[in-house]
């Protein structure tokens, strides 16, 4: 995620644009989904153009926070091969990490 950042407070009831940067050392990234509910339900986001394979793409998703507290934000990629991200990725050094971000907010 680019925008929120871990922590920010976002206003109940209000349009908020959720956005990102995704990218795939040598594939091609076919869609970008957001959870707004940490992992329950998924929406597919809106993905720019490709400007090859080994290039970040932009992705945007508007959101209106129906209720006040604590809400945690996922977003994960599905690949050309049909790979998708997964929860967790054990990788001691973080190279070519390759897991399903969490962003934890607070809707006011």
């Amino acid at each position: 995620f680019v925008n929120p950042a871990p922590g920010d407070k976002i206003p109940q009831g209000k349009p908020y644009a959720l956005e990102g940067l995704v990218t795939h050392g040598g594939g091609e990234v076919k869609t970008v989904e957001v959870s707004t509910d940490d992992g329950k339900a998924w929406a597919v986001a809106v993905l720019d153009d490709s400007k090859g394979k080994y290039a970040w793409r932009r992705f945007r998703l508007p959101w209106t926070p129906a209720t006040a507290g604590a809400a945690v934000l996922r977003v994960r990629a599905t690949m050309d091969s049909g790979e998708t991200q997964k929860d967790e990725q054990w990788n001691r050094s973080g190279f070519a990490r390759n897991a399903i971000e969490r962003v934890p907010v607070v809707v006011e």
